[in-house]
Protein backbone atom coordinates (compact mmCIF):
# COMPACT_ATOMS: atom_id res chain seq x y z
CA UNK A 1 0.00 0.00 0.00
CA UNK A 2 1.14 3.53 -0.50
CA UNK A 3 1.75 6.24 2.26
CA UNK A 4 0.31 9.46 3.06
CA UNK A 5 3.53 10.93 1.57
CA UNK A 6 3.55 8.71 -1.36
CA UNK A 7 0.00 9.70 -2.22
CA UNK A 8 1.17 13.17 -2.03
CA UNK A 9 4.03 12.86 -4.18
CA UNK A 10 1.82 11.08 -7.29
CA UNK A 11 -0.90 14.45 -6.43
CA UNK A 12 2.03 16.74 -6.88
CA UNK A 13 3.01 15.08 -9.98
CA UNK A 14 -0.15 14.86 -11.50
CA UNK A 15 -0.86 18.63 -10.87
CA UNK A 16 2.08 19.30 -12.48
CA UNK A 17 2.17 17.04 -15.86
CA UNK A 18 -1.09 18.71 -15.92
CA UNK A 19 -0.34 22.16 -15.40
CA UNK A 20 2.52 21.63 -18.27
CA UNK A 21 -0.01 20.15 -20.25
CA UNK A 22 -2.21 23.00 -20.05
CA UNK A 23 0.80 25.33 -20.83
CA UNK A 24 1.46 23.31 -24.02
CA UNK A 25 -2.45 23.56 -24.85
CA UNK A 26 -2.16 27.37 -24.55
CA UNK A 27 1.04 27.87 -26.81
CA UNK A 28 -1.05 25.45 -29.50
CA UNK A 29 -3.72 27.70 -29.35
CA UNK A 30 -1.93 31.07 -29.53
CA UNK A 31 0.18 29.45 -32.63
CA UNK A 32 -3.14 28.61 -34.28
CA UNK A 33 -4.93 31.91 -33.74
CA UNK A 34 -1.82 33.58 -35.32
CA UNK A 35 -1.90 31.26 -38.14
CA UNK A 36 -5.14 31.91 -38.69
CA UNK A 37 -5.12 35.45 -38.44
CA UNK A 38 -2.19 35.52 -40.97
CA UNK A 39 -4.13 33.79 -43.60
CA UNK A 40 -7.33 36.05 -42.93
CA UNK A 41 -5.23 38.94 -43.24
CA UNK A 42 -3.26 37.44 -46.69
CA UNK A 43 -6.89 36.71 -48.34
CA UNK A 44 -7.97 39.68 -47.39
CA UNK A 45 -5.17 41.44 -49.45
CA UNK A 46 -5.38 38.58 -52.06
CA UNK A 47 -9.22 40.09 -52.09
CA UNK A 48 -7.69 43.69 -52.53
CA UNK A 49 -4.80 42.57 -55.27
CA UNK A 50 -6.66 40.84 -57.39
CA UNK A 51 -10.61 41.80 -56.75
CA UNK A 52 -11.23 45.28 -55.29
CA UNK A 53 -8.68 47.08 -56.91
CA UNK A 54 -8.83 46.29 -60.83
CA UNK A 55 -12.09 46.95 -60.36
CA UNK A 56 -11.42 50.86 -60.45
CA UNK A 57 -8.58 50.81 -62.59
CA UNK A 58 -9.39 52.63 -65.84
CA UNK A 59 -9.00 49.81 -68.08
CA UNK A 60 -11.12 47.88 -66.49
CA UNK A 61 -13.88 49.68 -68.15
CA UNK A 62 -12.96 49.41 -71.57
CA UNK A 63 -15.64 47.18 -73.69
Amino acid sequence: MFTSEQHRCSNEKKEFQRRVYLRGDAFINLYTNFYSGIMTGLQLLRHFQRIALPAYHPTFFIP
